[in-house]
């Protein structure tokens, strides 16, 4: 018999979430055997912003630290399979495997998986989710390895048995109770990277110190009586377009259903020739009008210095500026302008850094040296 036929295991299961309404810590090791019943390296029941992908009160299981906190800043290039969920309306519907939400091709392309989910070994998903309310869901779900096949429909079935036993523990638990929204502000201030809050007007109603940073050197965004400013007059029409588009999708369903067809107007690139960078733009709530939304917009983190890359790496000083011309976003082309050298030296240096860092392309190079470079030299 298939083990996810089982009605004494599905039975235990169930005893055991409503066990876990009066000892709502259990259902962190309810959640663990479920994920191991599964067969499933990875699992989480989190809390989660559903605008910004901020994680509240969180049990992730089996990710290491670095993991954990990449998904946190991962709001910029966001877990797709979630995204689906909420402009399909899934929140409160059965589990779903990753794949039907997101057909493995196009997840593998994501920006997601190329930071995130590649370099932790997620491929595969299945997962439900719960809105606690008009911002924040709970996620139960379960992921497998690259090397794993999908979650087939035996589990999918399985799972959603004890799906609606889940979704009522959300609704009797103390701990959804007693929830408090974080304060967007006070997240939005500690992130390393410059951030914007704009209305649908490019009025700043919010910009942290590494925002005002860049809008100082003037290179990519500038301000005058508070209305952010591209550095020319195209660039200016596209951001104003760009961004009342984002603060209507939202309220308008015809946009929020057909969001998932094509994201291109969630990033625009600014700047002036040589210095354009790409920009992430975000729905959030406006809390002065709940009928309405403001636009976050995000930069870059910073990049390191040479001189870091050289000691972290062990390269060379040439080597070391030309990755980081690659971060910045040069092309091979504009690299070698740079530097005043040809192509295939450029090509050349690049092998030997692919070598030396043991890596088999510029992705995997560039996920290196992004990776790394949080990190303080000792």
């Amino acid at each position: 018999m298939n083990k996810y036929q089982d009605t004494r295991a599905l039975g235990g299961f169930i005893q055991r979430i409503y066990e876990a309404v009066l000892k709502p810590n259990d259902i962190h090791q309810l959640v663990n055997d479920v994920r191991s019943y599964v067969d499933a390296p990875y699992g989480a029941f989190q809390i989660e912003n559903m605008q910004t992908h901020e994680l509240g009160d969180s049990y992730l299981i089996n990710y290491d630290d670095h993991a954990i906190a990449d998904y946190a800043e991962n709001f910029i290039t966001k877990d797709p399979w979630t995204l689906t969920r909420l402009q399909e309306n899934h929140l409160n519907t059965m589990f779903f495997s990753g794949h039907k939400h997101v057909k493995d091709k196009d997840y593998i392309n994501t920006e997601f998986y190329q930071d995130w989910g590649r370099k932790n070994g997620v491929r595969h998903a299945m997962g439900c989710s719960f809105d606690i309310d008009s911002q924040y869901m709970v996620k139960v779900s379960f992921q497998r390895h690259d090397d794993q096949r999908h979650f087939d429909d035996d589990i999918e079935y399985f799972l959603n048995l004890l799906q609606p036993h889940i979704s009522r523990f959300v609704q009797l638990s103390s701990i959804f109770q007693q929830h408090q929204q974080n304060d967007i502000a006070q997240m939005l201030t500690g992130l390393n990277r410059p951030v914007w809050v704009v209305n649908n007007k490019l009025d700043v109603l919010f910009h942290n110190e590494q925002a005002q940073t860049w809008m100082g050197a003037g290179e990519h965004l500038t301000s005058q009586n508070n209305k952010l400013l591209a550095v020319n007059s195209i660039q200016q029409s596209a951001l104003e377009k760009q961004v009342a588009l984002i603060t209507q999708t939202p309220h308008n369903p015809k946009l929020w259903q057909g969001s998932h067809i094509t994201r291109s107007y969630e990033k625009i690139i600014l700047g002036k020739p040589g210095y354009a960078e790409n920009f992430w733009l975000t729905p959030l709530p406006n809390c002065q009008d709940p009928n309405t939304s403001v636009a976050l917009i995000t930069g870059r983190k910073p990049l390191p210095k040479v001189d870091l890359i050289c000691h972290l790496h062990g390269l060379t000083q040439r080597k070391a500026q030309l990755c980081l011309l690659l971060m910045e976003g040069c092309s091979s082309y504009e690299a070698a302008q740079h530097l005043n050298i040809s192509i295939n030296t450029v090509r050349n240096n690049l092998a030997s850094c692919f070598r030396q860092l043991n890596v088999s392309n510029q992705t995997e190079l560039m996920q290196l040296l992004f990776n790394s470079s949080c990190i303080n030299p000792t």
